[in-house]
């Protein structure tokens, strides 16, 4: 009995999981758009960084608390071939879009209910 209920919920939570993504519409963007993330060569010069940034018509929005990771601001739509562009560069470490993360959806108590009283 308790596998079967174990399986309703897991079923519910799924069902929960697909119904909350369809009704969410920013779900469907998996980066903040025009934004992305920089890891920079330490041993590089800062001069050599913003002759980089004017290169490829970046800003930069932030530096992160580790001190050589940037948030750049870039051209929305050329995320993924500024990428490329930049891991090509032997001052840049690595680039990539600014992902999105989301929590996984939780089934709400009262679902829980139900299918533990069946």
């Amino acid at each position: 009995m308790r596998q079967f209920i174990f399986t309703i919920a897991c079923i519910l939570s799924v069902v929960v999981a697909i119904d909350g993504r369809a009704a969410d519409t920013d779900s469907d963007i998996e980066f903040a758009p025009g934004e992305l993330l920089v890891r920079l060569e330490v041993s590089s010069e800062s001069g050599e960084f913003e002759a980089i940034r004017a290169r490829v018509g970046a800003s930069r929005l932030r530096t992160l608390l580790s001190g050589d990771t940037e948030l750049w601001k870039v051209p929305a739509g050329t995320e993924r071939e500024l990428c490329e562009l930049l891991g090509r560069e032997r001052s840049i470490r690595w680039a990539e879009p600014n992902y999105r993360y989301h929590a996984f959806a939780t089934v709400p108590d009262d679902q829980v209910k139900v299918a533990v009283a069946i």
